[in-house]
């Protein structure tokens, strides 16, 4: 379309450096791409418990009353409710039905993963857990 001036706003130019350029942001924009799914997988959950939703019909102050939960060791959770372990598992019982999970992320050789108290990781060596493994080999 031609601007005010009469010059087209786009201009299509057989310039081989400008293309180049553009592959060079493209594969700089796939990089980050990449590097993001990586990092993604590396911190992924590992699902620990997994079982159906239980739908339940009982009598209550006599009328019928339907209601759905999750058998989590031996105690019946809400559906919508969501908690988190003394083993730092998040917890949730949904429609699917209970499904728990612990956020890990990579552990490199000769180092081991343990959580404090409030459930935050680190990465420490195996043989010196006061050392974190990002200290290690230096």
């Amino acid at each position: 379309m031609p601007r005010a001036g009469g010059e087209p706003l786009l201009k299509h130019v057989k310039d081989p450096t400008r293309h180049h350029t553009v592959d060079k942001k493209m594969a700089a924009k796939l990089l980050m791409i990449a590097v993001a799914c990586a990092v993604w997988c590396a911190v992924a959950g590992r699902v620990t418990q997994e079982s159906r939703l239980i739908t339940e019909t009982v009598w209550d102050h006599g009328q019928r009353v339907t209601r759905q939960y999750c058998n989590w060791e031996g105690t019946q959770r809400l559906k919508g409710g969501h908690w988190k372990t003394i083993d730092c598992e998040e917890c949730r019982c949904s429609s699917s039905g209970l499904r728990c999970e612990i956020a890990e992320s990579y552990v490199p050789a000769g180092c081991i993963r343990i959580y404090d108290e409030n459930c935050y990781e680190r990465i420490v060596q195996s043989d010196d857990p006061d050392r974190s493994c990002s200290s290690y080999g230096k």
